[in-house]
């Protein structure tokens, strides 16, 4: 007859035949002797300080040589009885979502999201020796340590947080009203005149009157102005002396409005005061933080830096209208354009003080490995497609010139913006149109189901850690607590 084995799990005891545990080969049962440690000679049986809850599972996995998964059970104390059983047999599709779908990596995230590089006030302890002036100053750093690291957990930091970012929108709309036509002011005669020299234009002598008595005080709006001067360059013959000959290529209305006017004094006060309070704040964020070089060179501050920077070189030109008649001041005030724009980018770092921020991106990074692959296949399609549909429409007159067009195409039609300047005009172009738009729907539908899901896997993983952390303390564990003192102050 078959042999029975027992086994004494803290206590619990369990009962099968030997034929059972030798069922699942290899396995840490299937090696048991009555050589092995845990078996003990007096009771005849096998002790394992373990949980008997699982152990009944461990069992049915020996007797069935197959993992089947208990809904209730937990998937991360599974795997580790697996690993400790060492049984290395299959897990049934059934069973894959009830094991896997708990991802250990997303919590780790959100218990580190919070982590921060200086410790919060609350929990140093400060030695007896600093006292008077060295503990208020020392104090006085942590709090404002703690303010930028937790925002919204003090008065002070929820101050700091609300007067940068009331700066930053300051900022912003101090750059979109500068780049109004009716918010600058008409640069003097003397500065415009030397415009018009450095620009070596050779006017018609009425022209020319008639631009010197609207300069002189004819029309007062630099928009009339602009529109003269277009008119000028029209009427006007473009010397061919030097670089003059591409002036009219180089330079449009929005670069003239720049050169012909200067920032209003207003705005010119308020920006200067406003980037001024910002340098302060990031010279006071870059003292504050222990790690100057991993604060340097973070995005976001590398950001503000050039930002800065370039506000500098914007009031250096704006003060100075011979640059405008440069020949490299065009790819200059492109750059300082864009450089000049990063400062929208504060609004982000900001918004990172928000634990949903830091899990939207948190999902980024999760799927960036799937959204990297729907974006290659975008890009292949659209090449795919844009060659098709000029071999299509290769008997057209009027239409996809060259195959960079038409992959143009194909890239605003599966993205479904469709611009409208290019589009086919035969019968086969309009049936691959159809199929290129309907194809583009599918990929764009992709990656946001993918997004949203990790999305919603981190949301509601935050929203239990959230209620974990507030439930640290049971309500009876408050009472022991305070009958635990109660007992030790009736000692004293």
């Amino acid at each position: 007859m078959d042999e029975k084995i027992k086994f004494n799990i803290r206590g619990t005891m369990f009962v099968t035949r030997k034929s059972t545990i030798e069922n699942l080969v290899p396995s840490r049962l299937s090696r048991l002797t009555t050589d092995s440690n845990e078996y003990e000679k007096n009771t005849d049986e096998y002790f394992y300080d373990r949980n008997p809850s699982y152990f009944n599972w461990i069992l049915d996995i020996h007797s069935s040589g197959e993992i089947h998964v208990p809904s209730w059970m937990c998937p991360t104390r599974a795997l580790q009885e697996l690993e400790f059983w060492e049984i290395s047999c299959k897990v049934q599709s059934c069973c894959w979502k009830t094991l896997y779908e708990n991802d250990n990596s997303i919590l780790k995230n959100l218990m580190a999201m919070n982590s921060a590089e200086v410790t919060s006030s609350g929990n140093k302890v400060w030695s007896e020796k600093n006292c008077g002036i060295q503990k208020d100053i020392t104090s006085a750093v942590a709090v404002l340590r703690d303010a930028y690291n937790h925002p919204f957990r003090s008065r002070v930091g929820k101050v700091c947080f609300g007067l940068v970012l009331m700066l930053t929108l300051t900022s912003i709309f101090t750059y979109a009203l500068n780049a109004q036509s009716i918010t600058r002011v008409r640069r003097s005669d003397e500065e415009l005149r030397d415009i018009y020299e450095n620009l070596r234009f050779s006017y018609y002598e009425g022209d020319y009157l008639d631009s010197a008595n609207g300069i002189n005080g004819g029309d007062d709006t630099n928009q009339t102005y602009i529109d003269r001067m277009s008119q000028l360059d029209d009427k006007g013959d473009v010397s061919s002396h030097g670089e003059c000959g591409e002036r009219s290529n180089s330079f449009s209305v929005k670069t003239e409005m720049y050169g012909m006017s200067r920032m209003h004094p207003v705005l010119w006060y308020i920006e200067v005061i406003v980037n001024s309070l910002l340098l302060i704040e990031f010279i006071l964020r870059l003292c504050l933080s222990p790690k100057k070089f991993r604060f340097l060179t973070n995005p976001l501050n590398v950001c503000d830096i050039l930002s800065i920077v370039a506000f500098i070189f914007v009031i250096y030109f704006d003060e100075d209208p011979s640059f405008f008649t440069h020949k490299y001041s065009k790819p200059i005030l492109m750059l300082l354009g864009i450089v000049y724009t990063a400062r929208v980018l504060r609004i982000l770092r900001l918004a990172f003080y928000v634990d949903e921020m830091k899990i939207l991106v948190f999902s980024l990074k999760s799927s960036f490995r799937m959204l990297s692959f729907l974006f290659i296949c975008f890009m292949v399609f659209s090449v795919l497609f844009g060659f098709l549909m000029y071999s299509f429409e290769l008997f057209s007159q009027d239409t996809f010139e060259n195959v960079f067009i038409s992959v143009w195409w194909a890239l605003v039609t599966m993205s479904t913006v469709g611009y409208g300047d290019e589009y086919p005009k035969t019968p086969q172009g309009y049936v691959l149109g159809s199929v290129t738009t309907m194809f583009g729907i599918v990929l764009i539908a992709m990656p946001i189901a993918i997004l949203s899901t990790n999305f919603n896997a981190y949301y509601c993983c935050y929203k239990l850690k959230v209620k974990a952390l507030s439930c640290t303390m049971k309500p009876w564990d408050k009472q022991l607590e305070h009958k635990a003192n109660r007992n030790i102050s009736d000692t004293r």
